[in-house]
């Protein structure tokens, strides 16, 4: 457990992945936050989505399922990504941060 009694989030985005545009964002971490949080909007429109992969190779993938509505949590040096297969893909994605001070940094 964490122990971050003046967490705030600092940032918070949408993001779109559509056929003609995004439908990857590849293998990363957050090191700018504290941990992240992602809102999932529209799961029943797109194959695919938020995956983590806790080791390097792309074997060790694994899907993150998220109904509408359902957020997941991780921390920062969790490496994650997403792929959309099909379909569109919107979500909410809140960057949070120890404190405010750090957000103003």
């Amino acid at each position: 457990t964490y122990s971050a009694p003046d967490a705030v989030v600092c940032t918070a985005l949408m993001r779109r992945y559509l056929p003609d545009e995004r439908r990857v964002h590849p293998t990363h971490v957050d090191g700018h936050a504290f941990c992240t949080a992602v809102l999932s909007l529209n799961p029943e429109d797109f194959e695919g989505g938020l995956y983590v992969q806790p080791k390097p190779g792309i074997e060790h993938r694994q899907h993150v399922e998220l109904e509408k509505g359902d957020v997941a949590l991780h921390q920062y040096d969790l490496p994650h990504g997403v792929r959309v297969l099909g379909g569109c893909r919107y979500s909410i994605i809140f960057w949070i941060k120890a404190c405010q001070k750090s957000c103003d940094e």
